[in-house]
């Protein structure tokens, strides 16, 4: 049997389907036309369903923007890549593309403005239908790592815990 670099046993199959009780799998699932999210994780796909409400609202809040602001205009997220925690449940750290459908977007995006993502942090526990959002972090990039500084979810988010 062979030893990944933590000494910890490692598959010649599927790692992303290995658990790593406590420990955050570091393997990062890539999603894309050919591996859709149904396809691939689809407890993850209804879970962002659920609480894709929720992602928005905090999204907002820590970008200090309102709910109500016109130039907020239509924003979805499109997730590119998650990985997992196993605890009592599954821990989701999930990277969303931030596509704002709004007029000022458009003229950002032609001015080759890079593109948005944030980092969420999602606790699902499927047998107790339990889904939460637990943390996010804002202005991130493709390169940035999923797990790394994702600030819980507070009441209010302090300007000290953005990314």
């Amino acid at each position: 049997m062979a030893l990944s670099q933590a000494g910890v046993p490692t598959h010649p199959g599927n790692l992303k389907r290995m658990s790593f009780p406590g420990a955050i799998n570091p393997q990062v699932t890539k999603i894309d036309s050919s591996h859709t999210l149904i396809n691939v994780d689809p407890t993850l796909n209804t879970v962002l369903a659920t609480l894709t409400a929720r992602i928005q609202e905090n999204y907002l809040k820590a970008k200090h923007l309102s709910l109500d602001a016109p130039s907020t205009g239509s924003i979805e997220f499109r997730p590119v890549a998650f990985t997992t925690q196993e605890a009592l449940g599954t821990n989701y750290y999930v990277k969303l593309l931030v596509v704002n459908q709004s007029s000022s977007d458009k003229t950002a995006a032609a001015s080759g403005q890079q593109d948005e993502y944030i980092h969420v942090m999602i606790f699902s526990q499927p047998w107790t239908q339990t889904a939460e959002l637990k943390g996010i972090a804002v202005n991130k990039s493709l390169a940035d790592s999923i797990v790394d500084r994702i600030a819980p979810i507070l009441d209010s988010i302090p300007d000290a815990t953005l990314h």
